[in-house]
């Protein structure tokens, strides 16, 4: 009887890590999820302030984009 029991509650338990787990990954996903957004409203804002024509304005804009990539790179951060 003791022993149904606690098989029972290694049961849930071990159902709950797994709930655990995946949320923690989606917590992370999430995350990522944020770091991408910010790097996109910060390349709009950037757009918006850049004078010149929209093509020459997103030139610019992947331009800055790709040297900010290479500093993060060179100081050993992930890149957006």
């Amino acid at each position: 009887m003791v022993e149904d029991r606690v098989k029972k509650l290694e049961a849930q338990v071990t159902e709950l890590k797994k709930i655990v787990e995946g949320q923690q990954k989606r917590i992370e996903e999430i995350t990522e999820l944020k770091k991408t957004v910010g790097d996109q409203q910060r390349r709009i804002d950037d757009l918006e302030k850049w004078p010149g024509t929209g093509d020459e304005a997103i030139l610019k804009m992947f331009q800055e984009a790709e040297a900010q990539d290479r500093e993060s790179e060179e100081k050993g951060e992930p890149s957006a």
